[in-house]
């Protein structure tokens, strides 16, 4: 099973018919295969504003009648991100943790300043801007 991997606009793709283009771009001609890749795939995981633009989603929000399918939607996504927070935390020990083939993060890591990693501004300093970091290509 492939590791969970968190997808932000920039991401590129590295599986399947859109390999090497980018979320964005991807979502731009075909939103569709985000919200299935979201659906289908287990270790797609993606940023909450990717997320609240999946076309379903937009749908689902406007119509009262299908919160239930909103929920569940809702609960995935949340589930992916705990999963994802899992995955870093199963390979933490003391200050260290490695992703994938990536260097170990240890704290006060210089990446991990403003200037380095933009994630900080968007999610804040808690461990998302840290696992979008790694996450992020």
């Amino acid at each position: 099973m492939k590791k969970i991997k968190l997808y932000d606009w920039q991401s590129k793709f590295d599986f399947g018919q859109h390999k090497e283009k980018t979320v964005k771009e991807i979502f731009e001609n075909s939103p569709s295969y985000i919200s299935w890749c979201f659906q289908k795939v287990d270790w797609f995981c993606i940023t909450d504003e990717i997320f609240n633009k999946l076309p379903i989603v937009v749908i689902l929000k406007t119509d009262s009648e299908k919160v239930t399918w909103l929920e569940m939607l809702t609960d995935k996504h949340s589930n992916k991100k705990e999963k994802l927070q899992e995955a870093i935390l199963s390979n933490t020990t003391e200050n260290e943790f490695t992703i994938g083939d990536e260097e170990p993060y240890f704290l006060g890591d210089p990446r991990h300043d403003r200037d380095e990693n933009p994630w900080l501004d968007i999610l804040g300093d808690e461990d998302e801007a840290e696992t979008a970091y790694w996450n992020t290509e």
